[in-house]
């Protein structure tokens, strides 16, 4: 009869099991660590990138903002003028003519600032703000957006609602036959052309409506200058905090 023989397999300790299950244990915390060190090395990296990239659309919006300051006062100061000429009665050739000019040249005429909000766009696409970690910077950024925002609102009621009344009444007083083929960058030519300017016959009630509208616009433009004022320093202040929070400085 033939016997079999179980192998002998020798029983582990206690402290042999222990150091299995540490070893284990060991080896997935220092993966998890490991994993947990890249990622955050890498959203160290993104989030570098999008503030680099932001800077660079703060940089762009310095010069547009620039532009639009310089181009939005002598708006302004054309409306103030048309308002001045307006009150000046009785009017002469000269007066009339040149309110023709004021009113080619600088009613319905601004410039809307549209800041770049290319790395902006990118940071809510990718889930908010949860990229910039900085609280410093990030309630910085937020708050220089905000304003933004409420800037463009302010311009554009002035273009959809308080400019586009004034220039409704405007075609009641103003003869457009003595506008023709002069655009507001040729308005100068109404100074120089030999033609005896007069305004429609409008109702007292067109005239006051219109005059009204001009200053209400005028107003509405001179808050939007001032947003763009706000806006400038805002953005160079943003700058400066990222470039210190980020040690940007050199780069």
């Amino acid at each position: 009869m033939e016997v079999h023989h179980h192998p002998h397999v020798e029983k582990k300790n206690f402290k042999e099991y222990f150091l299995e299950f540490l070893m284990i244990f060991l080896a997935v915390t220092m993966g998890f660590f490991a994993e947990n060190i890249r990622e955050n090395l890498a959203n160290n990296h993104k989030e570098k990138e999008y503030i680099v990239s932001l800077i660079e659309d703060l940089k762009e919006d310095t010069m547009k903002l620039n532009e639009g300051i310089q181009f939005n006062t002598e708006q302004s100061e054309g409306y103030d003028s048309l308002i001045n000429y307006w009150y000046s009665i009785p009017y002469s050739d000269s007066s009339v003519r040149y309110m023709y000019y004021l009113y080619r040249k600088y009613t319905g005429n601004y410039w809307h600032v549209l800041f770049t909000r290319r790395t902006i766009d990118q940071l809510k696409n990718a889930g908010g703000m949860t990229f910039v970690r900085n609280k410093t910077a990030s309630d910085s950024v937020i708050n220089y957006y905000d304003f933004v925002d409420r800037a463009d609102g302010q311009i554009e009621k002035f273009d959809n609602v308080f400019e586009h009344e004034a220039l409704q009444t405007s075609y009641r007083i103003f003869d457009w036959s003595l506008l023709r083929g002069i655009s507001r960058r040729t308005a100068y030519k109404l100074l120089q052309i030999n033609k005896k300017f007069i305004f429609l016959n409008a109702t007292v009630t067109d005239r006051n409506t219109y005059i009204a509208q001009v200053q209400v616009s005028g107003l509405v433009l001179k808050n939007y200058l001032s947003m763009l004022l706000e806006d400038q320093q805002k953005c160079l202040r943003l700058i400066s905090v990222l470039q210190k929070e980020y040690h940007l400085q050199s780069e």
